[in-house]
């Protein structure tokens, strides 16, 4: 469930190393809705340079959105175009 992709999720979230450089509201508004973002990393460069947002009705719905939409940003960086065509 979310706790357990919660606790998943954070061994990912490094500023140097993990799949997700941060997660954090970084000054986004929190009313009507919380807002969250993550800094994805590039698979191939090692850049943290793709930004995602999501919204929650609360601070941890905003947040396991944030990073379940971060994770599958970092999974389609990741795939090889080659073997698609």
């Amino acid at each position: 469930g979310d706790e357990e992709f919660s606790r998943r999720a954070a061994d990912c979230i490094d500023p140097r190393s993990g799949l997700l450089a941060e997660l954090d509201e970084g000054g986004l508004p929190q009313f009507p809705r919380h807002a969250s973002s993550a800094l994805v990393r590039d698979p191939y460069t090692g850049r943290a340079g793709h930004r995602v947002h999501a919204t929650g009705r609360d601070f941890t719905d905003a947040r396991l959105r944030t990073a379940r939409r971060a994770l599958l940003h970092y999974a389609q960086l990741a795939l090889d175009p080659r073997r698609f065509v």
